[in-house]
């Protein structure tokens, strides 16, 4: 991506695919179309890409709550909560202020994550080891 958007284009970056207008063989070409940033409809279309991160990587997440959920309930009640203010947090960010203003709530998601990931492996290798919960 950074070879096709160049760091430091603020919402630029925020476009996931970039389109062409076509045009007959021999005319001018038309510049490329890409996702409006500006105004309300800007909005719109950074909080549907803030969507689109969510629905891609919940299904993990729901998983790992589940598995890590049987036998540290508790904490992964916790940290489901602050996931979901994490998402809360990314989503208005980002449809209110853009690229870059989302970053924080994006680490206290990823890092919920990854902690689930950790919870689960040390099940996994508890499990292997003997261990009792």
């Amino acid at each position: 991506k950074n070879q096709v958007i160049k760091g430091g284009s603020g919402n630029l970056q925020g476009n996931i695919q970039i389109f062409k207008v076509n045009t007959l063989p021999g005319t001018y070409p038309l510049p490329y179309v890409v996702m409006e940033d500006e105004g309300m409809i800007g909005h719109y279309n950074r909080a549907n890409r803030s969507m689109q991160h969510f629905n891609e990587n919940i299904a993990g997440f729901v998983l790992n709550a589940f598995l890590a959920g049987q036998v540290f309930a508790f904490p992964v009640m916790v940290l489901t909560l602050v996931f979901v203010g994490a998402r809360i947090l990314h989503q208005t960010a980002y449809a209110e202020s853009g690229y870059g203003a989302h970053a924080p709530g994006n680490l206290l998601g990823v890092l919920v994550a990854v902690t689930l990931e950790m919870l689960v492996l040390l099940i996994a290798l508890g499990g292997l080891a003997g261990w009792t919960f």
